[in-house]
């Protein structure tokens, strides 16, 4: 009986290198199915850190320019040096505007969007509110006090402090009569009083402490009770001094009213104008956009925690996939390689026993050519000589 015709696509080294070869593609597909669910995870999360990190920050670095901008307006306006200005007009041209465009080009879906109208209109407000804060600090006017001091009062000050000085040169050059040393220390004293009466209301005007408007209390106290002894005496002084005398007392009046209408005016909230806007107005709008800006970051926050959370599920996800593909992997390279070792086993096995059946005598049949590799080659070359082993035997 022939064998089969060798066919070299189908040989022994063929089939092995075939079997070999499929379960090696599945180990392939599995890592090529691994490596997809690794670079989605990582794209996800770049994703992720490229738009949340970004936002935040600018966030961060918004609501820091907004402080800022505050503090350099409480600088300019204590102390009316310029170089707070410009670190105003800065914050807002350099922080402010560029960060807010940053935010509005960034891709993130918030529960407040930095390009809301209403948003916007809020960092407007806050400029020219802090505009204006600006241009009152500059004005004459911003402390109607001191506008109330060196207009009238510093005025009707003088005019005490002339008249006073007159009386006491006068008494200098031309009264001996008796007591006029008295009358003389009377003048003196008021007029210590009254000059030290408006140093403390100039102090006042920058402390509005109540120990000075106690010692000017006190100084215009001791003014006042001097200028009523020289009144009681009036006839003792001379005529130049009666006539001024009576002059004194109404412009001591006139300043001390004035002097007392200047601490009012002091002690109101509005007392400097641009420090009273920004109590007002400025501070209000800034909190309203920090307010703003902080559920930016709360919204911000919550998109993170539901990005982190998108990413381990995912992870978990690619895990159980990971875990599925290798249990089919290994599944499929068993019954892949059952299936090739039974087709490469089997002949040998028949073979095996059909030479075991012709070692102990029995007669046994062709067996049958199943594959046309080297294997059947065998089988038909066995084929051939059991049948010429049994035609010699007969």
């Amino acid at each position: 009986m022939a064998s089969p015709p060798s066919d070299s696509s189908n040989t022994l080294k063929s089939q092995l290198l075939r079997s070999h070869l499929s379960i090696a593609l599945v180990g392939l597909g599995l890592l090529i199915a691994s490596i997809s669910f690794t670079y989605f995870l990582r794209n996800s999360a770049l994703e992720f850190i490229t738009q949340s990190s970004p936002a935040t920050i600018a966030v961060l670095r918004l609501k820091g320019a907004v402080n800022e901008s505050l503090a350099s307006l409480r600088g300019f306006v204590v102390m009316k040096d310029p170089i707070f200005r410009n670190e105003w007009s800065g914050i807002w041209n350099g922080k402010i505007l560029p960060i807010l465009s940053e935010l509005e080009s960034l891709d993130v879906n918030w529960l407040y969007s930095p390009d809301d109208k209403h948003f916007r209109g809020m960092l407007k407000d806050l400029n020219i509110i802090q505009w204006e804060i600006l241009d009152a600090a500059n004005a004459p006017g911003n402390e109607p006090s001191r506008v109330l001091l060196e207009t009238e009062a510093k005025p009707a000050w003088d005019k005490v402090v002339e008249t006073i000085t007159r009386m006491i040169d006068h008494r200098k050059s031309r009264d001996g009569r008796s007591g006029a040393t008295q009358r003389l220390g009377w003048m003196a004293d008021f007029r210590a009083s009254i000059v030290h009466a408006q140093v403390l209301s100039e102090d006042f005007l920058l402390t509005a402490s109540d120990h000075v408007q106690q010692n000017y209390q006190q100084n215009m106290q001791v003014a006042a009770d001097r200028l009523d002894r020289l009144m009681t005496q009036k006839a003792a002084l001379l005529k130049d001094n009666q006539d001024l005398v009576v002059e004194l007392k109404d412009q001591f009046q006139s300043y001390r009213t004035l002097a007392n209408t200047l601490f009012d005016s002091r002690k109101q909230e509005d007392w400097n104008l641009a420090q009273y806007m920004i109590r007002t107005r400025a501070l209000p709008q800034t909190e309203r956009v920090i307010t703003y800006l902080d559920a930016l970051l709360e919204s911000q926050e919550t998109a993170m925690l539901l990005g982190m959370e998108h990413v381990k599920q995912m992870s978990v996800h690619a895990m159980e996939v990971g875990t599925f593909l290798f249990l089919v992997m290994g599944l499929t390279a068993f019954l892949l390689a059952n299936r090739h070792s039974n087709r490469i086993a089997r002949p040998i096995v028949g073979l095996s026993q059909a030479a075991q059946d012709i070692t102990e005598g029995k007669d046994t049949d062709d067996i049958p050519i199943s594959t046309h590799d080297e294997i059947g080659q065998l089988t038909g070359a066995f084929n051939v000589m059991r049948h010429t082993l049994k035609y010699k035997e007969e």
